[in-house]
């Protein structure tokens, strides 16, 4: 990277696959699916071989979702909720608010950490964990207790959400017997 004329576009790139990877371990995509690799235009065989490196390790992995263990219909959810959270302005504004930090460190030479801030970090978790609710309760009725099983989360976590959603006036009980079940509010 020393010898780029573009270090700020570098560490742009860096930071866009850091946040990515972020997401695709939330999704529970082996974050090896996605590479930023540098190679200049004079190293042809260099680009070659971290191409075919690449590929063979995208082979090796197999389809989507196949080694990571993951069934069809829970990585379509889980890739819709990332979609949709992403498509939202709170989670890019958060991420461009952090960019523009680094970027500001950069340009007074001070050291520059790639690494998100836990409350990015939170703030992807939490938006993510939101539109899977959202998107299982779309196709069926469910218990907090059986979302946080689709989710792989604490109960507590998905009963926060929940009374989020709640207050925003999209989620309801359909029914509390024996235990609360939420629907979308139409």
């Amino acid at each position: 990277m020393g010898e780029c004329h573009y270090l700020e576009g570098n560490y742009e790139a860096q930071f866009v696959i850091t946040f990515v990877h972020k997401i695709m371990k939330e999704i529970g995509i082996n974050p090896k699916r996605l590479l930023l690799e540098w190679a200049s235009s004079a190293e042809a065989t260099r680009f070659v071989k971290l191409m075919t490196e690449f590929i063979d390790e995208i082979k090796g992995l197999g389809k989507l979702g196949e080694s990571e263990d993951i069934e069809e219909e829970t990585l379509q959810i889980r890739l819709e909720a990332a979609k949709e959270a992403l498509e939202k302005a709170k989670l890019r504004m958060a991420f461009s608010k952090q960019a523009v930090k680094l970027k500001q460190k950069r340009e007074k030479g001070e050291k520059i950490d790639l690494t998100l801030s836990e409350g990015l970090k939170k703030m992807i978790k939490d938006e993510f964990s939101l539109h899977q609710i959202i998107l299982y309760l779309q196709k069926s009725p469910y218990s907090s207790s059986n979302l946080a099983k689709k989710l792989n989360i604490a109960e507590a976590e998905v009963e926060k959400y929940i009374a989020s959603l709640e207050k925003k006036g999209r989620v309801t009980v359909k029914e509390s017997i024996p235990v609360p079940v939420y629907i979308i509010k139409n």
